[in-house]
Parts: C-alpha cells; sequence; structure tokens
C-alpha cells in the first residue's frame, strides 16, 4: 500500500493540531533513484483498550508518505472505542482483528507471522512514529545491506503529548554486553530485516514486561546494528502503560540478565536496581530486596530457567548485599562511618563478595572516604 495524504483521511478531532493531525511526511517518489522498487515495511499494532490514543498511533503510520507500506492491527478483543477508530481507518490497512489472545507479546508473534514485508517493527498503540522515521530507516536498510537492525532514539512524551525528555541511543547500545548492563534500547525506534528475525525467532510469550529486551539480547549475539542519530519515535509515559510498572519490569529483565549474562552480571544488575528502586519508590533496600527476590523466585519456580531454587536465591542475597556496597559508595561522599557500617555488613553476610572488582572498588571508596578517593583516583588514572 502506498501511503495516503492528508487529504485523504478523515479530519483531526476538534483542537488537534501539528504532527500527526494536520501535518505529514513528505510523500517518496514511487521508485528509488536508481529505479528499483521500495522495499516492503511491515508494521505491527498490539493494541487492547487504548481508545485514547490509537488514532494518533495509526495516523503517524499510515500518514509516512512511504510507497511500500503494510500495516497490521491486531486487538486483543477491546471493550473501549477503539475498534470504531480502528474501523475508521480501515481503508489503509493491510489486515486487522480484534480478538482474544495470550498477551501482547502473542499478538504482536500473530502479526509477525502474517508480515511479509522485508522490513518489520512494531509499534505499540500508545506510541507514535516522527515524522519521515520510515523512510530514514529504509534508505538506511538499503546503503547497508549486511545491516540486520537499524535502530534511532526516542523521547518520551506526556499522556497529553508534551515532551517529557529526549532519549539518545549510542552506536554501540546493541552490544551484547552493553544490553546486559542495561537496555538503553528503545523499542518503538527499532527496525528489524525479517529474514533475521526469522533466524533468531519471536518474542518470548512466557513474558509480559521485558519480551523486547529479551529479543534484543537474543538479536545481539549475531546482528549487525546501525544507529541512526535521528529520533524516529516518542514512546508515551502514562500510569497505564505496562513498562510504567518498573517492579514489574525488574524482575523480568532481571531472569534475562541471568539467563544470558550469568550470576556475576545478575548480581552486579540486582544491586543497582535495588539501590535505584529504593530511591525511586522512596522504600527501603531491604524492602526493595524482599519484593524482587519474591518475584524471581516465583519465576524461577515457573521454570522461566532451569537453575535451582536456592541457586536464585543466592544469587539474589549477593545482588541485595552489592546494593549495599553500592550505597557505601555514594554515602562515602556524605557521611564515611554510615559508608563503614554498610560495609561491615557485607562483609559479615558475604565477604567472598568484597573479591568482585566493581564491589571492590565500592568498598575501597567506602573505606578512604571523599578526599582519599579522588586523590587514589586520580593517581590510578595517572597510570592508565
Amino acid at each position: 500500500m502506498r501511503c495516503p495524504s492528508l487529504s485523504e483521511l478523515p479530519p483531526a478531532p476538534s483542537g488537534k493540531t501539528g504532527w500527526p493531525w494536520t501535518e505529514e511526511s513528505q510523500q517518496l517518489p514511487c521508485t528509488m533513484p536508481d529505479g528499483r522498487s521500495w522495499p516492503k515495511i511491515s508494521i505491527i499494532t498490539p493494541s487492547y483498550n487504548q481508545g485514547r490514543f490509537i488514532e494518533e498511533t495509526i495516523r503517524s503510520v499510515i500518514l509516512q508518505g512511504y510507497p511500500n507500506l503494510e500495516y497490521i492491527i491486531i486487538d486483543g478483543d477491546s471493550s473501549d472505542h477503539s475498534l470504531e477508530i480502528i474501523k475508521k481507518y480501515e481503508p489503509w490497512l493491510t489486515y486487522w482483528v480484534s480478538e482474544s489472545d495470550r498477551g501482547q507479546a502473542h499478538a504482536i508473534n500473530k502479526g509477525f507471522d502474517m508480515a511479509t514485508g522485508e522490513v518489520v517493527a512494531w509499534l505499540n498503540s500508545d506510541d507514535v512514529y516522527c515524522e519521515d522515521a520510515t523512510a530514514k530507516v529504509m534508505m538506511e536498510f538499503c546503503r547497508n545491506l549486511s545491516v540486520d537492525i537499524v535502530y534511532g532514539n526516542c523521547d518520551w512524551i506526556s499522556e497529553n503529548g508534551n515532551l517529557v525528555q529526549c532519549q539518545t541511543q549510542g552506536p554501540g547500545d546493541f552490544a551484547f554486553m552493553e544490553l546486559i548492563k542495561w537496555n538503553a534500547v528503545s523499542q518503538p525506534a527499532v527496525f528489524l530485516r525479517k529474514n533475521f528475525l526469522d533466524t533468531v525467532g519471536l518474542l518470548d510469550e512466557w513474558l509480559r514486561f521485558a519480551m523486547d529486551y529479551e529479543l534484543w539480547i537474543r538479536c545481539s549475539k549475531r546482528s549487525d546494528a546501525k544507529h541512526l542519530p535521528s529520533t524516529l519515535a516518542r514512546f508515551r509515559v502514562h500510569r497505564d502503560s505496562k513498562t510504567f510498572d518498573i517492579f514489574s519490569y525488574s524482575p523480568e529483565s532481571l531472569m534475562i540478565i541471568l539467563k544470558y549474562g550469568g550470576e556475576k552480571a545478575f548480581v552486579t544488575a540486582f544491586g543497582l536496581r535495588c539501590l535505584k528502586l529504593a530511591k525511586m519508590k522512596e522504600r527501603s533496600l531491604e524492602e526493595v530486596y524482599a519484593h524482587l527476590k519474591g518475584q524471581i523466585v516465583k519465576m524461577s519456580r515457573r521454570g522461566y530457567i532451569v537453575v535451582p531454587v536456592s541457586f536464585v536465591e543466592k544469587a539474589c542475597f549477593e545482588g541485595y548485599l552489592h546494593g549495599y556496597l553500592l550505597e557505601g559508595h555514594q554515602l562515602a561522599l556524605k557521611d564515611t562511618k554510615m559508608a563503614l557500617r554498610n560495609l561491615s555488613h557485607v562483609f559479615l553476610k558475604c565477604p567472598a563478595l568484597l573479591l568482585r572488582r566493581v564491589a571492590a572498588a565500592a568498598a575501597l571508596r567506602s573505606i578512604l572516604g571523599r578526599r582519599l578517593w579522588h586523590s587514589f583516583e586520580s593517581i590510578v588514572k595517572r597510570f592508565l
């Protein structure tokens, strides 16, 4: 399907202006500069009761001005006014269905199975593509035939569409070890070759929150990913968003790290996550540790990863102590006594943890205090 022009679409709702309501992307010519047809791109939108946002999502896809678009919407039997909006744009949809499914990952996989494009992506029904996003992506795929994944930057927007934060990704963010440390890749701004996706496999339907993260890690082991220094999409932050529920997202992401990165990576990540959540939610490390451990053990018992529960419990405990060390690392800037208290707590509980490089650095900072640490750090840097 060739993307329609703005004049062909139903008028924007009253009060809606700008992209993608009263503005559109530039229409590309029917063929590429060398005379070849543009490769087909398939976009899948999973949806469930997102009537507040789905019209903006749909318009941001079909107003891309791209000559060869396949757009598929998989709705999970919504009970709000989503279907009314989908039917409004039915002439510009390749396929849509509204039926019960087994969750978001299952809905997206259904779309991937139907997709016939050379390049595929999914855009959730509360997110938005930026102007000319698909043209930039497809030009990159055509220029670099060895590239399996193209990803760009993604802004965060509020429920009302106001800018919350500019998220800038980097060329190395899709590297395996970078993903194990932290998922900096924004899902709405990722596009994959279909034959590559067929090789690495579809989304893991066992996961409810971190299915994109797990896919990125699998992809990173065998892909050539290209970063575009351009904002391709906007991720909407609102209270009904699954990603907003970081307490539910964190256990899944940590289990993924344990599965692909091993115990040491898990312990470090668990400690960092404990500390971050404690600050965000204004809770103690102990409370956060108890919550994360409970959820992770539950996942282990359900068989997500085949390791003894006792092993998972031990790794969680070491991660919690690592969080204590990291907290001491930060306390050393203000209160050396409190930092040493944290250090002694860890030493009594698990002295072997102090032999690990990251933990040892945190411990050393706790011992030296702020001034001596900075002096020590400057001396080390001179010799490195």
